[in-house]
């Protein structure tokens, strides 16, 4: 399969997926791998906490050995961390 990108494009991940969650420490981690395991090898996998518990943290820990992983954490806020969401999809 071959790749090609406009003239003066950065090379990056084809796909970033924002992962959101607040207080999901029982199935994060099923959701962070199952995006890992697609076929689709160049991605970007954003974990967006919103005031993200001690759990879904320690659940996180083995996917952030994954560099195409990122975890981003705030405070909890009424907004549900729509701010970061918007940065992270500027930015992708």
């Amino acid at each position: 399969m071959s790749t090609s990108t406009r003239p003066g494009a950065q090379a990056g991940p084809l796909v970033t997926v924002i992962l959101p969650t607040h207080n999901h420490a029982s199935t994060v981690d099923l959701a962070g791998w199952s995006v890992l395991q697609q076929s689709v090898r160049s991605l970007d996998l954003v974990v967006i906490g919103d005031g993200a518990t001690d759990e879904v943290q320690a659940a996180l820990v083995p996917l952030l050995s994954d560099e195409r992983v990122r975890f981003i954490d705030g405070p909890k806020s009424p907004s549900r961390a729509e701010l970061v969401r918007h940065q992270v999809l500027a930015q992708a």
